[in-house]
This record gives structure tokens, sequence and C-alpha cells, in this order.
């Protein structure tokens, strides 16, 4: 739809939870700047508007400080749970253009898996905890996908725990991206979806 308005934006905000995604940022690459969303459950209060509105009603949105807020405003929240992050769509065909590189050089066992952080039942993964394990042996490649990581998600906040509707529990955060991936996902519900998205058919 936005595609056939012709109107390209400057930002898409996602007042939802689970949409801070490589799959959701490579769809939406040519009709916003930047996403802005979460990796994880959003509250029931939702975004703080009251103290971000600000800083995106700007001629430029001032994103870090948008990150801040929303930092701050969950941290003091009666349920304490929040995660952010503005993807730069601009670095998206750069970043599918390197994980094709990676995928066609590397796997990753079933008990590396494991070893990622886990944020919701095996549905989501921090997009750079993955890459880390999956090229663990491969300095080079890992490098260049933190640098590139760095400018795709250029902002982000989390607090030290999120919250797991799934498995009705507080999960700490010990490696937060602002971005999540379902490529290394095995569960049943994703195992085979996850192949019929574009990011998955541009980047294996």
């Amino acid at each position: 739809s936005i595609t056939n308005a012709g109107m390209k934006m400057q930002f898409i905000l996602f007042d939802d939870c689970y949409l801070s995604t490589i799959e959701v940022a490579y769809d939406l690459r040519t009709v916003t700047d930047h996403v802005i969303a979460s990796t994880s459950e959003v509250m029931a209060f939702g975004m703080p508007y009251q103290n971000i509105f600000k800083y995106l009603m700007q001629q430029q949105p001032d994103y870090k400080s948008v990150c801040t807020e929303f930092h701050d405003f969950y941290s003091k929240y009666d349920m304490p749970y929040g995660a952010i992050g503005v993807t730069d769509c601009a670095y998206i065909d750069q970043m599918a253009a390197l994980m094709k590189n990676i995928n066609a050089l590397h796997t990753i066992d079933d008990s590396d898996i494991d070893k990622i952080q886990d944020l919701d039942a095996d549905h989501f993964t921090p997009f750079g905890d993955y890459v880390k394990h999956l090229c663990a042996d491969d300095e080079t490649s890992l490098t260049e996908f933190n640098t590139l990581l760095s400018q795709l998600v250029p902002y982000k906040a989390c607090t030290e725990k999120i919250y797991s509707y799934t498995g009705r529990k507080a999960i700490a955060v010990n490696a937060f991206s602002g971005m999540t991936t379902s490529d290394p996902s095995k569960h049943e519900r994703v195992v085979e979806t996850k192949k019929q998205t574009a990011w998955w058919k541009a980047t294996h």
C-alpha cells in the first residue's frame, strides 16, 4: 500500500511486539528510511509518546533520544521491561549481501543455537548474538558484520530484563542487538515459514 501510494516514509514506528526483526525491515526497506520497533513484548502502556513525540516530530527525528526516553520510562515502569531498536534501511541490502556470503560459508549446530540469548520460545534471536555464534571461527566476517550492524541499527536500548508472554516470565538480557532474526529457529511454527520470507530468499 505504501509503495502504491508513492509516498516513501521518513520512519515507521510499530507500537507492537516483536517487530524489530531483520525480516520485517527487509520487507520495508524501499518504503521507509527508518524502522522503530521492539525486539520483544511491548507492555500494555505502549510507546511513551508523551516522552518521545517531540523527538519524532522534528524535521530530522532524534532517534537516539527516542531510545533514551523509552529506556528511562520503562526502567521506572511498574512492569520494567522494554526493548527498542532503530533500523537505518539504507544498510539493509548491504547486510543481505554480507549474510548471503556468510551463510554460504557457515552453518550453526543445534548445540550452538542453545547458547544464543533466548528472547522468547525460540521464535526470535538477537541478530548479533546469532552471527557471533555462526561465525565463531571467522573473525574477519564477524568484524565486518559487527561494523555493518552498528550502522544498520545505530540506536537501541533495553532494560535489564524483557518479558516473555509465551513463557510467562522475565528473561535477563545479556546480548542485545536492537534487532532479531528467525534464521536459527527450530520451532515448529517457524522452521518452514521463515523460508518463505524475502529475507531468507535473499540470504540463502
